[in-house]
């Protein structure tokens, strides 16, 4: 995951590929609770290393992802890295299952409209 920018690489190299239009990343989010997402136009890593790897191959970080929460551990000596790769707790599990249905929703707006009508519909305020 950390090096996640592996798999964008052969996309640079095609004339048509806009990253700010053509494609949505799809990440783990410690900064959402468990069971929350949003859809994000652009934006900086924020300490993801997936996303800086992307960033960091494609030069850019104009391009859309769909950050799901994951929620922040609640001891604060466990690493993040850990924290996100550990099993979740059953009731964690249950949330972030629960969001997959609308997230493909979400994802399928995307597709058909564009991040701005996607953001509309499926961002919700918290």
């Amino acid at each position: 995951m950390n090096r996640s920018g592996l798999a964008v690489t052969s996309l640079i190299d095609s004339r048509d590929f806009d990253p700010a239009v053509d494609m949505l990343v799809v990440v783990d989010d410690i900064a959402l609770p468990p069971g929350r997402f949003r859809l994000r136009p652009e934006g900086s890593p924020g300490g993801h290393n997936g996303l800086a790897s992307i960033s960091g191959v494609l030069g850019t970080e104009m391009f859309a992802r769909l950050r799901i929460g994951v929620g922040r551990p609640t001891d604060a000596q466990i690493e993040l890295a850990e924290w996100v790769l550990a099993p979740p707790t059953q009731g964690e599990e249950e949330a972030v299952l629960s969001t997959f249905s609308q997230a493909t929703q979400a994802i399928e707006c995307w597709l058909k409209y564009g991040i701005e009508v996607g953001m509309n519909r499926f961002n919700v305020s918290t």
